[in-house]
């Protein structure tokens, strides 16, 4: 593994004169144990996209060092073989069977050695400044119990993407239901930069000694596809830490690249079963009535879902 270091994104900062010549480049990592910075993807049939993500990362220039570890749940694309010919900088841990977004990003987690954290998905791509941007705003902020932030995620079209929500209680999720979902979307502005309860986590910066201290995502099976990110931002919240979102920094996300490779059906029973758990998890132990609700809540919102996606296949 290496890591890397160099100039300021936007190319105005010269790179520090102790890391001159050839070592503004590149440094091995027996010179610098412990790098600035860890950005776990975890990878899972997405070569083209995944190639995008890590050219975006290495196409601009920093004044931090950092790692970036891949973890691939035994792709059968050809992505191993990309990485290794194209990328042998990363660290690169192959799994041999699809694991899962959470236990994938968890092995990334116990491999990380940064003092911060990016989880980012594969189908990610980071604009001009924003890796630095987050970087530098978590550095300054970690003395206010800011301990995670989000850039504003954008479609490849340019349109925003909704990316802010509080977190599920039985009460908003019974009341998105009701409204197909539409509530959700006034919650916050995305326009502006602020302390929100959840960021989507296809890229989240994180303070590592809170990531590690709660040992990074819940891998219960309930959580394989949604929901464990949910999760992730309660735990850390519970802790007394913040979340905050940085609209001045985008990154292009091409949503459900990787999960639309699931059937539809399968796609709304682990989001069903992911909402449950999460349900179960924070608001109803060892309380059978609440559960029993939280329960027949949970599957007409699923109900409702089925057929809005089948009215939408027909009509579409």
């Amino acid at each position: 593994m290496f890591v890397k270091t160099g100039f300021h994104p936007k190319g105005d900062q010269p790179a520090s004169p102790s890391l001159g010549g050839p070592l503004a480049g590149i440094i091995n990592h027996q010179l610098l144990m412990q790098p600035d910075l860890s950005i776990i993807i975890p990878s899972w049939n997405g070569k083209q996209i995944l190639k995008k993500c890590l050219d975006s990362i290495f196409s601009q220039h920093y004044n931090f060092t950092y790692e970036i570890i891949v973890v691939d749940n035994a792709s059968t694309d050809g992505t191993v073989v990309m990485l290794k010919n194209d990328f042998k900088e990363i660290k690169l841990k192959i799994n041999n069977q699809n694991l899962g977004f959470a236990v994938a990003n968890n092995l990334g987690i116990k491999m990380a050695k940064g003092k911060f954290i990016l989880l980012l998905n594969q189908d990610v791509e980071l604009e001009r400044g924003t890796l630095a941007g987050m970087f530098h705003f978590l550095e300054e902020q970690t003395a206010k119990k800011i301990a995670v932030v989000a850039p504003m995620l954008k479609y490849p079209n340019g349109n925003l993407q909704l990316s802010l929500r509080p977190f599920p209680t039985p009460w908003n999720v019974f009341v998105d239901a009701l409204t197909l979902g539409i509530s959700h979307e006034k919650y916050y502005n995305h326009t502006k930069s602020q302390l929100v309860d959840q960021p989507m986590a296809s890229c989240l910066m994180v303070d590592g000694k809170i990531l590690r201290k709660l040992k990074g995502f819940d891998a219960n099976p309930n959580f394989f596809l949604y929901f464990n990110d949910v999760d992730l931002s309660f735990r850390i919240a519970q802790l007394g830490f913040k979340h905050y979102y940085l609209a001045n920094y985008i990154a292009i996300h091409r949503h459900g690249q990787s999960t639309r490779k699931w059937p539809e059906m399968a796609r709304l029973l682990a989001w069903n079963r992911g909402l449950y758990y999460f349900l179960i998890k924070h608001y109803a132990k060892k309380r059978m009535l609440v559960k029993l609700a939280l329960r027949v809540e949970v599957f007409f919102i699923f109900l409702g879902r089925v057929i809005a996606e089948t009215l939408k296949s027909i009509f579409k």
